[in-house]
């Protein structure tokens, strides 16, 4: 997978969840922070990047608008089971590389919606020093709750308590095999940029952090 100008990374969106803990009736990846929706944020951020080479969309039977949406907007949309997100990923990690030759796939939740180029090309830049085959993007756990948002699978890394963010690189062609990669670890050393939403409260966070003049997420 290579041209243009990019590095041949393939950019993937995550955006097939129930979203369940948000409690509107809007998809999670088409709830708005600040006028304009996660999944345009997120896939902004990717297609922006210096390596990614092209974005996809993995969608499932929970996000049917998402997936009307990431068509009108011309992005290519992998349809996976809804079975859960470990499923869901290896589904679309298969779909990349039997279908689309797609080698490194940076990993974007679509509940990221701070996430920057700048951000997707560090990341992507540790992934190609580290030698690894996978690396999981961290943040420190007391900072990221410190700003009001909740930390899933808190872990120590070096004496640290981290949190993952939804935000990977990894080998398609190994992952969809369902081995396990060697792993390298990268702690971000900001959080703001790697938050994540899961609540209409955090939504209202990511506002006030985005925005000068916030307004309450839709119910």
């Amino acid at each position: 997978m290579r041209g243009g100008s990019k590095l041949g990374f393939a950019g993937l969106v995550m955006a097939g969840g129930r979203g369940l803990r948000l409690g509107v009736s809007i998809e999670k990846p088409l709830l708005k922070i600040c006028g304009v929706s996660m999944l345009e944020r997120v896939v902004g951020a990717l297609s922006s990047s210096k390596f990614v080479e092209q974005v996809f969309v993995a969608v499932t039977g929970y996000t049917p608008s998402t997936k009307a949406r990431a068509e009108e907007l011309g992005l290519a949309v992998i349809e996976t089971r809804g079975l859960g997100y470990v499923e869901d990923l290896r589904e679309a990690l298969e779909a990349l590389w039997v279908t689309h030759s797609c080698r490194d796939v940076v990993v974007a939740n679509v509940d990221l919606p701070l996430l920057s180029s700048d951000v997707v090309d560090e990341v992507a830049e540790f992934y190609l020093k580290s030698g690894a085959e996978a690396v999981t993007v961290v943040v420190k756990y007391d900072d990221y709750v410190k700003l009001g948002f909740k930390a899933d699978y808190p872990f120590k890394h070096g004496g640290t308590v981290v949190a993952p963010v939804g935000l990977n690189v990894l080998r398609a062609d190994i992952a969809r095999s369902g081995r396990e990669l060697r792993e390298a670890i990268y702690v971000y050393p900001q959080v703001k940029p790697l938050v994540n939403v899961n609540t209409l409260k955090e939504a209202e966070i990511a506002e006030m952090l985005i925005c000068k003049h916030p307004r309450r997420p839709p119910h």
